[in-house]
């Protein structure tokens, strides 16, 4: 886990690891169902916290045996302006499963949202996460964990640790401009960062 300092007072940015937000979903899923599918769909989805609150299972569709979340207008944002931006969000099988699972466990309606909660709950709910692994495991960091910090792992991942084409992860993401991505281009992981010391001999 790296933190980083920003500009707004007791404000951070975290920068999980794969294993990091594994743990994470695992105290999510003991948690409650809603706490899971908060992690999954923005860790895995990278869905920002207002579109997590807006998400419903309709909104999941199966095309050519790979799914699609489809981000409404009103409820996406459009980084350029004021006003909404719809996109598809890959969902990978795995999670699909699980959220149709947890769809099932909540007895939620397709056609209404999935969590029946709102931006700021989602937020309270990743926050509580932190606090509890804070406590859990020693590690104070965690409780400077935020709802973007899922997305952040999200963007890290699809382009540093899977090098996936940036133009790709600005269509499925949701994000307006490559510039927009240099923060998590630029930033090398924690499995970066130990493999160049460690082969530098500086261990």
């Amino acid at each position: 886990m790296q933190i980083e300092s920003t500009s707004a007072e007791n404000e951070w940015k975290v920068w999980l690891t794969s294993d990091e937000l594994d743990h994470l979903a695992e105290h999510a899923k003991e948690r409650s169902p809603k706490h899971y599918a908060t992690t999954l769909l923005g860790g895995r989805v990278g869905l920002r916290a207002g579109e997590i609150a807006a998400m419903r299972y309709d909104h999941l569709r199966d095309e050519d045996g790979h799914y699609r979340l489809r981000v409404p207008e009103e409820s996406g944002k459009d980084t350029t302006g004021t006003g909404g931006k719809a996109r598809d969000a890959w969902v990978p099988s795995d999670a699909e499963r699980e959220l149709l699972r947890i769809r099932f466990e909540l007895d939620a309606k397709d056609d209404e949202p999935l969590l029946g909660v709102k931006q700021r709950r989602v937020r309270q709910m990743v926050g509580e996460l932190g606090d509890e692994l804070a406590e859990k495991t020693g590690n104070p960091d965690w409780s400077r964990l935020s709802s973007h910090d899922l997305r952040r792992y999200y963007a890290q991942t699809l382009l540093v640790r899977q090098d996936i084409n940036p133009h790709v992860v600005m269509t499925v993401g949701g994000w307006s401009s490559l510039d927009a991505l240099t923060p998590y281009l630029t930033r090398p992981t924690d499995e970066q960062i130990r493999d160049e010391m460690v082969s530098a001999g500086w261990d």
